[in-house]
């Protein structure tokens, strides 16, 4: 998914290997983010474009939102793909990504 979303412009971010202005540097004005659920999306909130959307990959063994009632609060759009059970982990459809990035926020 990594060189699908580079392809289309994406810049990847591993907040684990970045240091905190690097990640707000890259993160700066972004219009979209993409990430699976979990805390490392704080680290997007902040410096994103207003008003930007998220699009949520959701693991399929839990489903917590807990981005979704910040984003409502500060009209936002939150969207989410909820991945299938995989031998590794999930993995969620990549033509189910193109969709949910072509919809209009």
């Amino acid at each position: 998914m990594d060189e699908m979303l580079k392809a289309w412009g994406f810049d990847i971010l591993e907040p684990g290997r970045l240091d905190a202005p690097e990640i707000a540097c890259r993160t700066l004005d972004a219009r979209i983010i993409v990430a699976v659920e979990g805390s490392h999306l704080s680290h997007a909130i902040y410096g994103m474009a207003d008003w930007g959307p998220f699009l949520v990959i959701q693991p399929p063994d839990r489903f917590p939102l807990p981005y979704k009632e910040f984003a409502d609060s500060m009209g936002m759009t939150l969207n989410f793909a909820v991945a299938a059970p995989a031998r590794e982990g999930f993995v969620v459809a990549l033509d189910e990504i193109r969709l949910m990035l072509d919809r209009p926020s």
